[in-house]
């Protein structure tokens, strides 16, 4: 099963298999989720249809931070293993992080507003957050931004390592 992870031939072999299938749940799911959402939940007693706001934001969060945490894992055996494969995986999935981590700080601005009174208090909740947002924005720049790829590549790695100590920071904070 691991080498499926670390070959890209066999990666894209394995990805256009599932591909079809996996579509076809994910969008039969979301048909099912939007209509519990909007339909059948229930508002809450103190937040009103506010609340709905989590079913977007809370999936959005845990996205987040298991784009990054992926992105560490691929990280440590690209440089530990000398395995290129990894760098390709982080170049593909930091913008899937970042924007994810948009969508949770959006969202979690919607919902704040009404349950705060204010769309953004400097807690360590949403500061965290905003840390892993910028840390995605720098590491989608860091790797383009030198002339050798290679070099580029490990320096990302090593950014996408250290900034992995983010992530339970964020976890124990919410």
């Amino acid at each position: 099963m691991l080498r499926i992870l670390i070959n890209p031939g066999k990666f894209n072999q394995f990805a256009e298999t599932i591909s079809r299938p996996l579509l076809i749940l994910s969008l039969s799911v979301l048909l099912i989720g939007l209509t519990v959402v909007f339909f059948i939940s229930p508002d809450d007693y103190q937040q009103g249809s506010t609340v709905k706001i989590m079913y977007v934001h809370v999936p959005a969060a845990w996205i987040s931070l298991m784009t990054f945490f992926i992105m560490t894992i691929y990280s440590i055996l690209a440089l530990a293993f000398k395995i290129p494969f990894g760098f390709i995986v982080n170049k593909a999935i930091a913008p899937i992080g970042a924007t994810f981590t948009l969508i949770c700080l959006i969202s979690g601005s919607l919902w704040g507003k009404p349950m705060w009174g204010t769309w953004w208090v400097w807690d360590a909740r949403l500061t965290s957050v905003f840390i892993l947002f910028i840390t995605y924005i720098i590491i989608i720049f860091i790797r383009p931004s030198f002339s050798n790829l290679e070099v580029g590549e490990k320096i990302t790695a090593v950014f996408i390592i250290i900034g992995s100590i983010n992530l339970p920071i964020i976890k124990f904070s919410v």
